[in-house]
């Protein structure tokens, strides 16, 4: 998947290193409820992701430690900086996608009042916008731009960048040339961590970030 603007602010040339972190559960997530810019706090087993995340990154050298605006990525965030003494930079361009009138909804619900829409969503999501919410392309667009704006000014180190599902979603697809819909084939749970290379001609994923105990 590609987009107009992903090379807009130029990556350096050695490249960063980024942990790209999807924040953890939400009573929403466990709801399976669309988040958007809803903004509940993490529940029980998301702050236990967020410290197991941050076990994970504790022995790494962190340069900077960036998130979403809202609330749940802002505390996976901030169990992560503690064991560096690092502040968590807001980076308002990592924040979910615009959901609209289905924030709040199930796929379920949203299905019976928004079927031809929400199927089209599902097919060639870059070109949907939710009813009153953002175009998924634009969501592509801002979220890669920031992480080449956040790599430019790490050059040569490591930084963790914490976001949401499908902003997660399109960095994945865009860095693997995925056709659109592809990008709902991927893994992507509470939690997780991608290690990215990004670099002024490319995003490559490296991997994902695992622990002692395998998960």
């Amino acid at each position: 998947m590609t987009t107009r603007d992903a090379t807009e602010v130029r990556a350096p040339h050695r490249g960063c290193l980024v942990h790209l972190v999807r924040h953890g559960r939400t009573p929403l997530n466990a709801q399976g409820r669309f988040r958007g810019r809803e903004n509940p706090s993490l529940d029980g087993v998301g702050r236990a992701e967020a410290d197991r995340a941050a076990g994970r990154l504790r022995d790494v050298v962190l340069r900077e430690i960036c998130s979403s605006p809202l609330a749940r990525a802002q505390e996976t965030a901030a169990a992560i900086a503690s064991p560096h003494a690092l502040n968590v930079n807001v980076e308002p361009d990592l924040r979910d996608l615009d959901y609209g009138s289905w924030s709040g909804r199930t796929p379920d619900e949203v299905a019976r009042t928004d079927g031809d829409l929400y199927r089209k969503f599902l097919s060639d999501p870059t070109e949907v916008s939710p009813p009153g919410g953002e175009l998924v392309r634009s969501a592509a667009d801002r979220v890669l731009r920031a992480l080449h704006r956040i790599a430019f000014r790490n050059d040569g180190a490591e930084i963790v960048a914490v976001t949401h599902d499908v902003p997660i979603r399109l960095v994945l697809a865009h860095a693997a040339g995925l056709a659109a819909g592809g990008m709902w084939e991927l893994e992507v749970p509470t939690g997780s961590i991608r290690r990215l290379e990004v670099t002024d001609a490319r995003i490559s994923v490296l991997g994902e970030v695992e622990g002692l105990d395998g998960r």
